[in-house]
Formats: C-alpha cells, structure tokens, sequence
C-alpha cells in the first residue's frame, strides 16, 4: 500500500462554496501568494530578515486558508528562519516552495474544474 498526498485538501477548498466561487478564490489566492513568493525571494537576495518573515507570515495564512498545508509549513519555516537570520537554510525551503506553490494551485484549479489528476484528500488511499 503507497501512501500519496495531495498538496490541497480538496474536499475542504471545496466546501468554501459554489465551483465559480472557489474558482475565483483559487486565482486570487495564486495572484497575491505569487506576489508573496516574489517578496520571499527578494528578501533572501537582500539578506533581510524582517521582510522574510512579513511575507512567509503572510503567505503561511494565506496558504492555511486554502488547505495547502505543504506551502503554509513550508512558509511557517521560511518565517522562523527570517525571525533569526538563518538565510542559509531559508534558501533551501525557497527552491522548495516554487515547487510546492506550484503544484499546490494546479491541484487546486484541477479540483474546481473537476479534472483528472488530484487527489480528494490527503490521506492514505487504498487500492
């Protein structure tokens, strides 16, 4: 038995309401988190510690809103790690989180358009 996860809890971004609103909020979400994304990248540039940890705060709650759990942790740490300068590490989370943003709004516009290809939760799924 393999255990898969989804980069969104689906059932819950669903349970927001009607598909052309969750849609709507999908795209908000990608347009003002990729905003946050890109503040995250200039502040590791800029070695500022203050300015990390302003973003990742605010894409942590923004993340944890939509049910992408993987960014909102990736986020959690990149704000820990501007909260006391350890740049080193925060940009190793960063080459993680394009990733994981990534895979997260796929995952969520697959849902509310009701695609193939994303998981219902993520839980252990059984064959």
């Amino acid at each position: 038995m393999e255990t898969t996860f989804s980069p969104v809890d689906t059932t819950l971004l669903l349970d927001l309401g009607e598909p052309e609103f969750v849609l709507e909020m999908v795209d908000l979400y990608a347009e003002t988190s990729a905003a946050y994304v890109t503040r995250i990248g200039k502040a590791l540039e800029a070695s500022d510690g203050a300015e990390l940890t302003k973003a990742a705060h605010a894409l942590k709650g923004a993340s944890l809103g939509m049910f992408a759990a993987l960014v909102a942790g990736l986020a959690a740490d990149l704000e820990r790690a501007g909260k006391t300068n350890r740049f080193d590490a925060a940009r190793g989370l960063y080459a993680e989180l394009g990733t994981a943003f990534a895979d997260a709004v796929q995952c969520m516009r697959c849902a509310t358009k009701e695609q193939a290809g994303c998981l219902a939760t993520p839980k252990d799924r059984s064959p």
